[in-house]
């Protein structure tokens, strides 16, 4: 396939309009760059006949990187190059060529050379303007490559996502993902690919364990403990990210109902924490089975959590508006009746608590300034 790209390019090239020098280094820089065991700069190209490349030396044979180079201002052998790289075309349909290649791990810098490659094969045997009309694309691409975000886009040690999930959760108890430092919109969409991530590795274990446990039934072997194991997603500032409104994916469904509805079949389990609970999906909202609410005193919000929660009456409601710091109402099926409930200080100690806007604005001088 790559050998079919550099023939195609080269032919282009060489039979293009463009001055030969300039012809000629557009294709000593493919040759450089992108070169392959076939078609590289010492590959050996038989003449029919001797070619003169300079005074008094003719050649019968000459490396590509000869064949591309110019004398006395042109290119020498066009035909005998043209016929060499005729033997690289690929004669079948290239659509059904690159749907054969498996599937490739690549990295974004592998990309970002990738698109050159394909924008100089496009320019050679299409439209030349083709790298004016792709710039701006590859200028953004390779700013994105070398910001922070870039990362994201990188390869990893892991050969699938479930090893990374895998990786993620078995290891440790817990983990805190840190998007607090990003923009809503990236963030979001990080969560939501986590989420996906997550759920689908579930359901891998899930399958992959009913089997082996009938095949061990099968083999009277007796069936197995169950390997998967449970994963509760909290996710803070949920109003951020599962907030009231379409997301339009290529998935067709919102991530977040999706765990919320089925997710406990998977042991994939989902928490919110918002201070704005009537931005929330309301799919989420309905499907939680438990909440802890501290003092809420919008009325959006109130209204909010006595239509969204069933079980749960105007007397409760009227308690969340002089809650104190640290107190909050606990029910749901976890307990049989609401319960006022006291946590605890921090300890260590948030960074999460109100600023003192008075103690910084007000200082006492010193009596001897």
């Amino acid at each position: 396939m790559k050998n079919h790209i550099i023939a195609s390019t080269i032919i282009g090239i060489a039979t293009n309009s463009d001055s030969s020098p300039s012809s000629s280094d557009k294709m000593k820089s493919l040759i450089t760059r992108y070169c392959t065991d076939e078609l590289n700069p010492k590959t050996i190209i038989a003449l029919k006949k001797p070619a003169t490349i300079a005074q008094k030396d003719t050649r019968d044979n000459l490396t590509l990187m000869q064949a591309v180079s110019t004398y006395y201002g042109q290119l020498v052998v066009v035909d005998e190059l043209v016929q060499f790289c005729q033997k690289y075309i690929c004669k079948e349909d290239l659509f059904t060529s690159i749907n054969q290649i498996q599937d490739i791990v690549f990295d974004f810098s592998d990309f970002i050379e990738a698109m050159k490659f394909a924008i100089l094969y496009e320019g050679s045997v299409s439209s030349q303007r083709v790298q004016e009309y792709t710039a701006p694309m590859m200028s953004r691409l390779q700013s994105l490559s070398e910001s922070a975000m870039g990362a994201i886009f990188g390869k990893t040690e892991f050969s699938t996502t479930a090893d990374y999930v895998d990786h993620l959760v078995k290891e440790n108890q817990l983990v805190n993902i840190d998007v607090s430092s990003i923009d809503d919109s990236t963030g979001e969409v990080l969560i939501r690919v986590l989420s996906k991530m997550i759920l689908d590795f579930q359901k891998i274990r899930k399958q992959r364990t009913h089997t082996d446990s009938e095949l061990n039934e099968t083999e009277d072997k007796g069936p197995q403990t169950e390997s998967i194991y449970p994963i509760n997603l909290i996710i803070e500032e949920a109003h951020r990210y599962v907030a009231e409104n379409t997301f339009q994916t290529e998935l067709g469904f919102d991530i977040f109902e999706r765990v919320a509805k089925e997710g406990r079949k998977f042991r994939f389990l989902l928490g919110i924490s918002s201070q704005r609970p009537s931005e929330l999906s309301r799919t989420v909202v309905s499907q939680c089975s438990n909440f802890i609410v501290h003092r809420v005193q919008n009325p959006d919000d109130l209204s909010y959590i006595s239509r969204m929660v069933p079980y749960i009456n105007k007397g409760i409601i009227d308690r969340l508006t002089y809650l104190k710091t640290g107190s909050a109402l606990v029910f749901g099926t976890a307990i049989n009746i609401p319960t006022l409930t006291e946590f605890a200080p921090a300890n260590p100690k948030t960074d999460s608590d109100s600023a003192e806007i008075s103690k910084s604005w007000f200082h006492l001088k010193n009596k001897n300034d």
